[in-house]
């Protein structure tokens, strides 16, 4: 494995890089879309609950991930702390306070003067799409 030295906050810790294997990238991907497609990622609860692991996961591993930005963008600890940590964590707080509005579906009237749809209805569900992978979290 390879070694990388950071200096934050004046001190100097040695890290050590995990990566994760080209090789597997492909079966990871797989897997998730067929998780996705039996409809397990539908439910909201299941996606919250993914925010959450997410957000946990960055709480524990912060060091590291302003490190990386130190590394990868040459961000100082504060610039990659307000620009970038703060703002993802911030839009999983939003995520998952709003999440439950914003999925509901949407009722409109149908914008038609024919007479067979004066009483129709349209509904718009906001119903997800796909995955997202985040490699090496």
């Amino acid at each position: 494995m390879d070694k990388e030295h950071s200096l934050i906050s004046g001190q100097l810790d040695k890290v050590e890089l995990q990566y994760t294997p080209i090789e597997t990238i492909s079966d990871t991907v797989s897997a998730l879309r067929d998780s996705f497609a039996s409809g397990t990622m539908r439910d909201i609860s299941f996606r919250k609950q993914q925010l959450r692991a997410l957000l946990k996961g960055m709480r524990e591993d912060k060091k590291n991930l302003l490190d990386a930005l130190y590394h990868d963008l040459h961000k100082s600890h504060t610039e990659g702390l307000y620009a970038e940590y703060d703002a993802v964590e911030y839009e999983i707080g939003q995520y998952l306070d709003n999440m439950d509005k914003w999925v509901k579906p949407s009722r409109n009237a149908l914008a038609s003067e024919q007479p067979a749809f004066l009483l129709s209805k349209s509904e718009v569900r906001k119903d997800p799409l796909g995955v997202v992978v985040i490699l090496g979290a």
